[in-house]
């Protein structure tokens, strides 16, 4: 009668870690991605690094994001312009899980995907900077 009992707890773990293992993991968002392309409102493609005739870097951009909890991040862009660092908050956006990484929305628009190693953000004006159309940035 033991071994019953045994057999079926032994069955009840397996079926629990097949449960957890099916389970979808979403990646750490959290951290800094830098830009390599920024379309602005005017159409123009913004390319990052931007580099100086001599080779030298004049303007860096990135952003962080800073998760605030289950469902929503903060997104900062930073960087640095002609040596002088600026900051350009775009504002806070849901996420919500996708398979492997996040759906990003503002006011229930599809804003872009977030994944651990790559960002696409399409705006559409629903940024703090209505400026910016569309960020790709990598880690």
């Amino acid at each position: 009668m033991k071994n019953i009992y045994i057999i079926i707890a032994l069955f009840a773990v397996l079926v629990g870690c097949q449960n957890s293992s099916d389970e979808e993991v979403v990646p750490d968002i959290s951290g800094v991605y830098e830009i390599h392309t920024l379309h602005n409102m005017q159409g123009e493609v913004l390319k990052f690094p931007e580099l100086a005739a001599d080779g030298k870097v004049q303007i860096t951009s990135e952003i962080e994001i800073a998760r605030v909890d289950d469902r929503l991040i903060n997104i900062l862009r930073k960087g640095i312009a002609f040596g002088t660092p600026y900051t350009d908050p775009l504002g806070l956006f849901e996420i919500r899980k996708d398979g492997g990484n996040y759906a990003v929305y503002k006011d229930d628009l599809y804003i872009g995907t977030l994944g651990s190693k790559e960002v696409f953000l399409n705006f559409a004006g629903k940024s703090q900077n209505t400026m910016i159309s569309s960020i790709r940035a990598n880690r």
